[in-house]
């Protein structure tokens, strides 16, 4: 819809090429693009936003089995189980889904051999392990990637839906330097 009194914005290739990686093909405009980064940023900031406004969906989607580059990534929002989980680290990601594992009568030592990652039986907390007291075993810390890899590894083997959404920091060294992104396993 057209109206008379809408201003009209000119934008430079760079900010409209950004809008394309943010849009839903076949469904968004640059306006409606622009009206979800609103209301975006200003959930972010406290700000009231118009009841109903969108919400940021991110345009770059992954599956479990086709992980991107993670590193420069920061996690801003997981949903376990279809629950949103209060989680910002790529580690704490992981010992989430180990947890989410057991409270679904998984056994323990099945959950450790799928994490494919450095553990050990009891707790050890040298060289950077992490103990998962109800699991009975310790995994050594993880970088972005190869968490991010293990989450969706254990969500797929044991049926957990999982949705991360992340951000790869504005660095010329990420895969996608400010780009958001979700990935998901169900």
């Amino acid at each position: 819809m057209i109206e008379d009194d809408v201003p009209t914005v000119e934008i430079s290739v760079n900010a409209f090429n950004y809008l394309k990686e943010l849009a839903e093909p076949f469904t968004d405009t640059p306006a409606t693009v622009l009206d979800r980064i609103i209301a975006e940023h200003g959930r972010t900031r406290g700000k009231a936003v118009a009841p109903g406004a969108p919400a940021m969906v991110p345009a770059n989607r992954y599956t479990a089995s086709e992980v991107p580059e993670m590193r420069f990534t920061k996690i801003e929002e997981v949903e376990v189980e279809g629950l949103i989980a209060d989680i910002t680290k790529w580690n704490d990601l992981v010992e989430h889904v180990v947890m989410t594992c057991l409270q679904k009568g998984f056994d323990s030592e099945e959950v450790r051999r799928k994490l494919d990652a450095n553990t050990m039986k009891g707790a050890e907390k040298n060289a950077g392990f992490r103990f998962i007291e109800p699991a009975g075993f310790s995994f050594q810390g993880l970088d972005a990637q190869r968490a991010c890899e293990a989450a969706l590894r254990l969500a797929r083997a044991f049926g957990i839906a999982l949705k991360i959404k992340f951000r790869w920091r504005d660095t010329a060294k990420a895969h996608r330097p400010g780009a958001a992104a979700l990935i998901a396993a169900y």
